[in-house]
């Protein structure tokens, strides 16, 4: 199984219009039934397709993102944003494709910016136990100017 990590294409501009604080607002973690992350054209939450509906241990609207964190390393150049492994307990069999990362401090789904994707090569489930999106030793992002 591969798993690729898509950051969104105009998540820097949203950064720079000052649109999210990763490590102050609220963040969640949004479940796809179908790998159809767009990298070009989801810039909000409203963008979103093929959210898992609420069954099975998940709950529409997505799961809250803790322990975000933001660091910098200077001998790489490299600034990391990280958060917990998001983590749901399936009840019954609970299958997704790809997990959406969004920051939902504004309560509108118009103006909340999707910041990335990690999304499998194939279908994962969890029957009567845990379902983890198990986040990279290197963060949730990283980003090196060059």
């Amino acid at each position: 199984m591969a798993v690729t990590g898509l950051m969104a294409g105009q998540l820097p501009m949203l950064a720079c219009n000052k649109e999210f604080d990763w490590v102050s607002d609220a963040g969640v973690a949004m479940m796809l039934t179908v790998a159809s992350f767009d990298q070009d054209t989801w810039d909000y939450q409203n963008d979103v397709l093929n959210e898992h509906a609420t069954s099975n241990g998940y709950t529409t609207g997505g799961l809250a993102l803790t322990t975000k964190t933001i660091g910098y390393t200077a001998a790489t150049n490299v600034t990391k944003l990280d958060c917990d492994d998001p983590v749901w307990t399936a009840t019954g069999t609970l299958t997704g494709i790809a997990i959406v990362f969004v920051d939902t401090q504004s309560g509108v789904a118009a103006t909340n910016p999707v910041l990335c994707a990690q999304t499998s090569s194939v279908d994962v489930s969890a029957t009567d136990a845990e379902w983890r999106c198990t986040i990279a030793a290197a963060g949730l992002m990283t980003f090196t100017p060059t």
